[in-house]
């Protein structure tokens, strides 16, 4: 049985690694707003598919603290 979502914390969030984003040129206009799911997900984290408004997509791999840790 799954659980139910919750708020994640700002102090229970860690950023590990760096990702350079390729954004498109100040005179483009986006059509598409951006948007992001979660593609995956357990008890241990989750990954996110985020499409840029360009048509790029980027897949963030969160991962989920050990309650109490």
């Amino acid at each position: 049985m799954r659980s139910a979502g919750r708020i994640v914390k700002r102090k229970e969030v860690k950023v590990a690694g760096q990702r350079r984003l390729d954004l498109p040129a100040p005179h483009a206009s986006p059509s598409v707003e951006p948007q992001g799911r979660i593609v995956e997900q357990d008890d241990d984290g989750a990954i996110v598919e985020v499409t840029c408004s360009c048509g790029k997509v980027l897949h963030l791999q969160c991962k989920y603290a050990a309650p109490g840790g």
